[in-house]
């Protein structure tokens, strides 16, 4: 597991209120999302589990924390990004 990996999964915990690491296990969860859409429909599927969510909140939010953690404009990033061909991530 990468060290933006890492870091990923924990911004998103703190965005979310989640605890990704402990539902998935990190690498079952890395496998399972390979690209920006994924993270968003997995985020997404996980928070319905709670209640009512907006899901473009929800891609507002992907995108910012993904682009936080990887240093690039939340606004240029797509669901068709892949984390490590397109994004860059180590």
């Amino acid at each position: 597991m990468s060290l933006d990996y890492a870091d990923l999964i924990m911004s998103l915990d703190d965005e979310f209120g989640l605890h990704l690491h402990e539902y998935e296990g990190t690498r079952h969860l890395a496998h399972e999302i390979s690209t920006v859409g994924d993270l968003h429909a997995r985020l997404f599927q996980e928070l319905m589990r709670h209640g009512p969510v907006d899901s473009n909140d929800i891609w507002r939010r992907v995108c910012r924390v993904v682009g936080t953690t990887l240093h690039k404009n939340p606004a240029s990033i797509h669901p068709a990004h892949r984390f490590i061909e397109d994004l860059g991530m180590n």
